[in-house]
């Protein structure tokens, strides 16, 4: 398990699961937390995410970007990308913006572990 700016990172099997850790997500700390991750998705090591959003209360325009970004190494690797306990603004911005349907939205991390092995 590792700290990356502002986000916990654990590999669990074939899924690098992020917890981010602060209420408000950033730019720079996405763009770093894709830059620690995206090298596992494509050499291999990894196929899915996991986001436990618990604790995000805002995401803005550039983090969204950022983490659309990820989807095309994830897909590229036959994997995907899960975001459990959403807050309700978090959740309402995925869905006004139809992210909803490129991302699995859960209830919880369990949840999203379950899914991402069935679609497997």
């Amino acid at each position: 398990m590792m700290d990356i700016s502002g986000f916990q990172i654990s590999h669990q099997g074939d899924t690098v699961a992020v917890e981010p850790l602060e209420p408000v997500v950033t730019a720079p700390q996405m763009r770093d937390m894709v830059a620690e991750i995206c090298p596992k998705i494509e050499d291999g090591r990894a196929v899915n995410v996991v986001f436990d959003m618990s604790h995000v209360e805002y995401l803005d325009s550039a983090c969204l970007a950022k983490l659309f970004a990820l989807l095309s190494p994830v897909q590229h690797a036959s994997g995907h990308i899960a975001l459990a306990q959403c807050q309700p603004n978090v959740e309402f911005l995925l869905r006004m913006t139809r992210l909803d349907l490129l991302f699995e939205l859960t209830a919880s991390v369990d949840e999203a572990m379950a899914r991402l092995r069935q679609s497997a």
